[in-house]
């Protein structure tokens, strides 16, 4: 039996029991706290295998600021 995306997204280990295994720290001033929200990183996850599978998915580059 396969098991669903949602079902594989919640087998996986927080992040947040990740980063402080390896002693390590998402700073709030650097906007990195976003990243130990659960449901947030999830959505990423979603998005990004979804964005995988679309064949005509493209990036657009910002435009060059002068200097």
């Amino acid at each position: 039996m396969s098991l669903s995306l949602e079902e594989k997204i919640n087998m996986l280990p927080s992040l947040r029991a990740t980063v402080e295994a390896h002693g390590l720290l998402a700073k709030k001033a650097l906007g990195q706290n976003f990243l130990l929200d659960r449901n947030i990183t999830g959505k990423i996850i979603r998005l990004s295998l979804n964005a995988q599978n679309l064949s005509d998915y493209r990036t657009k580059s910002a435009p060059a600021r002068a200097a």
